[in-house]
C-alpha cells in the first residue's frame, strides 16, 4: 500500500507540475492514472507498523494538499478565461455597431 501511496504522491506532485504549465491533456490523463493507483492502494494490505502507517497518512495529506492548490490555480485561471470571453465579446459588440453606423 506505502508504495501505491508514494507512486500516487509522485503522480500528484506532476499533476500540479502541469497545471502550472497549463497542459491540460496531461493532467487529465495524469489524474486517471493516479485514481487507478489510488483505487489499487484502496484494496491493497493495509501497513503492516504504525510507522508505514504514518508515512501513508502523511502521503495522503499532502496528496490533498497538492489538489486544493491544483483547485485554486484552475480557479483563477477559469476568471482569467472569463475575461479574456467578455473582453472579446466587448470587442465584437463595438466592431458590430461601428459598422452599424
Amino acid at each position: 500500500m506505502h508504495d501505491l501511496v508514494k507512486e500516487a504522491l509522485a503522480l500528484s506532485q506532476k499533476i500540479r507540475a502541469a497545471v502550472e504549465e497549463k497542459t491540460w491533456d496531461e493532467v487529465e490523463e495524469m489524474l486517471a492514472q493516479r485514481e487507478a493507483i489510488l483505487a489499487q492502494a484502496a484494496t491493497a494490505t493495509p501497513p503492516s507498523s504504525e510507522q508505514e502507517s504514518l508515512a501513508v497518512d502523511k502521503a495522503l495529506n499532502d496528496i490533498r494538499q497538492l489538489d486544493s492548490e491544483n483547485v485554486e490555480f484552475i480557479r483563477a485561471r477559469q476568471e482569467e478565461l472569463r475575461k479574456e470571453q467578455q473582453a472579446a465579446n466587448k470587442g465584437k459588440q463595438m466592431a458590430k455597431a461601428y459598422q452599424q453606423l
